[in-house]
């Protein structure tokens, strides 16, 4: 999977941040966004998980524009792990973990056999398997990230 800009124009309330970016961001390499604070480099994630509507410009995936994809179909393909997230109240560390795998749930929302053994399988890669029954609210800031990360890791985007 590539991940394509072209020309892309983005910002807030009118005003360009991101002015006329072109880039690949190829598949199957890291890549690291570097810049000062303030250098749109969260504005450029939104925009490229379609949470901030680009002002002008295309972005693609494998040539196929984002902003036409539907959101499962996206989602299958890209995940993002913001620096923050809402922490939700009363759910366990597995169940959290499982939210990951909603793009390739049935009709009725439920996981099936492999969804429940991709979820087995990353807690025990990120060492959450230990704190799977725990609530999520209730954990260290640290031990909530490791279960955001499993959480994206369980949505199997290339």
């Amino acid at each position: 999977m590539a991940l394509s800009v072209k020309n892309l124009k983005a910002g807030y309330g009118g005003k360009e941040a991101i002015h006329d970016l072109t880039t690949t961001i190829p598949e199957g390499k890291i890549t690291a966004l570097i810049g000062p604070n303030g250098s749109c480099k969260s504005t450029l994630l939104k925009t490229l998980s379609r949470l901030l509507p680009p002002m002008a410009g295309e972005a693609t995936i494998d040539g196929k524009p984002i902003y036409q994809m539907s959101p499962r179909a996206f989602s299958r393909r890209l995940s993002l792990l913001p620096q923050h997230q809402l922490v939700p109240e009363g759910i366990t560390v597995r169940t959290l973990v499982g939210y990951g795998r909603s793009p390739y749930l049935n009709l009725w929302g439920s996981l099936g056999k492999e969804d429940e053994q991709i979820v087995e399988q990353v807690m025990a890669a990120t060492h959450t398997d230990i704190i799977a029954d725990k609530r999520v609210d209730q954990l260290s800031g640290g031990q909530q990230q490791r279960a955001f990360l499993a959480m994206t890791l369980a949505q199997e985007t290339p």
